[in-house]
């Protein structure tokens, strides 16, 4: 489902395919923070995912979601994640 990532050799979490300036990450840990840093908005008390075409991403209610479930989500959606195009 999710977006954009062309090359099977490189983790989902050593780039950021959205930000111009290409972003090298040296851990999923950083990646994690860039995404809530970056690619993340708080709306009440939901986080809404914003990493994604058109800043909407394709797995996540986009109404948010708790803290908590965030977190498992960027950890599920967009470093565990495979490698490939849809």
């Amino acid at each position: 489902m999710s977006v954009f990532f062309a090359n099977p050799q490189t983790s989902n979490w050593k780039r950021c395919v959205i930000c111009r300036e290409k972003i090298n990450f040296k851990s999923p840990r950083d990646f994690c923070r860039h995404l809530r840093d970056f690619h993340c908005t708080k709306e009440g008390g939901s986080y809404v995912c914003r990493y994604g075409r058109n800043n909407v991403c394709p797995s996540l209610p986009i109404d948010g979601v708790s803290d908590l479930d965030y977190e498992e989500h960027i950890m599920r959606d967009h470093v565990n994640q495979s490698t490939g195009t849809d």
